[in-house]
């Protein structure tokens, strides 16, 4: 008995690992086709510097990318002036939100009712001259502002939403969508006001971080698994929301609480291999129809141990993958041998019978 469930052991371990590394070489395959350096312009080109800088900075430091990266990414740095610059004169004074620093300064001149009146007399002045550039939310955000300026929260939640509808203008309309949308037009729940703030706060205050990630995700209940992601590691978070979107967010949402620490590290050391198993669409759907029948937890194990195999070299994972498979050959063959064997030894037996009852 205790042979029959070793050898079983063993024959299930060897399926697991097949399934496992063959996971694992298409992850990696599957997620060579990212271009870090087109993903870094094709941001840049959307007037996104801070995804953008978050973006190099993450393919940087997982080693896969370049010195071009290098150079956009000093492109993208500020200096001290700079930063000071947009912080005060583009944030605090103007009230404009181009940056994470002139997002900082709007919204902290908002908190102390400044940065209300500023923009209610802008918003005022543009409706009277009839200017092209007036906008009827920030007005309305801007008086409430200021008769809620004893509720803290509240306030702090409406200045973000005015601020964020300032920045969007700068970037293409068809980036506004998905809960960013909804939430400028003020018809997010108020449950939801909480997890977009803590979400704000997460991307170290950024309104530009905050929008994008956003306007990603089309279900609101999945503000929280972002907030989770960001607050795990800013800046791969906010890069892994941008490439994988709300597939993306799923896998992570189903991963487990123990096995999160090692996914982010997967992320930050091979983004490719983790990319392509989001991209997978025949993953995705089968873990849709996992969860449908309450089997999900036997896919997540078997997702996150590829990318376990991830982290290892190439080579590796393909040594595992054809010794698991041979293994399992061997096994099939040895188990046709002795089914055939079986069959011929009753064979054997029954043919004296066949002859007396002749």
């Amino acid at each position: 008995m205790k042979a029959f469930v070793w050898k079983l052991s063993r024959t299930v371990l060897a399926g697991v690992m097949i399934l496992a590394s063959g996971l694992a070489l298409h992850n990696h395959y599957a997620g060579k086709s990212v271009d870090p350096v087109g993903e870094v312009c094709r941001l840049m080109g959307k007037n996104q510097s801070d995804a953008a800088s978050d973006m190099a900075r993450f393919f940087s430091d997982s080693n896969a990318g370049s010195g071009e990266l290098d150079e956009l990414q000093t492109h993208l740095d500020y200096s001290l002036a700079g930063k000071i610059r947009s912080f005060a004169w583009d944030g605090v004074i103007k009230g404009d939100v181009h940056d994470s620093y002139s997002g900082m300064g709007a919204i902290s001149s908002d908190l102390v009712i400044f940065g209300d009146i500023r923009d209610l007399g802008i918003q005022s002045w543009k409706y009277l001259t009839n200017a092209d550039d007036f906008d009827k939310w920030i007005l309305i955000l801007a008086a409430g502002g200021i008769g809620l300026t004893g509720t803290s929260f509240v306030n702090g939640c409406e200045s973000l939403a005015k601020n964020t509808i300032k920045y969007v203008k700068r970037i293409p309309g068809k980036d506004n969508n998905g809960v960013l949308k909804v939430f400028m037009s003020g018809q997010l729940p108020r449950r939801y006001h909480e997890s977009v703030w803590r979400l704000f706060k997460a991307n170290e205050k950024s309104i530009p971080r905050t929008a994008s990630t956003l306007s990603r995700i089309d279900d609101p209940r999945q503000i929280d698994t972002a907030v989770d992601l960001v607050s795990r590691n800013r800046r791969a978070g906010n890069a892994y929301i941008d490439l994988a979107g709300e597939n993306g967010l799923f896998i992570y949402a189903r991963t487990p609480n123990i096995m999160k620490g090692h996914f982010i590290k997967v992320l930050t050391r091979n983004p490719r291999a983790v990319l392509g198993l989001t991209n997978s669409h025949l993953v995705l759907h089968a873990i849709k129809i996992l969860k449908k029948y309450h089997l999900v937890s036997f896919a997540v194990p078997m997702a996150a141990l590829s990318l376990l195999l991830n982290l290892l070299p190439l080579p590796i994972v393909w040594g595992i993958f054809a010794g698991s498979t041979g293994y399992a050959v061997m096994t099939v063959f040895r188990w046709a041998r002795r089914i055939t064997r079986g069959a011929k030894r009753k064979g054997d037996k029954a043919s004296p019978l066949h002859d007396i009852a002749i």
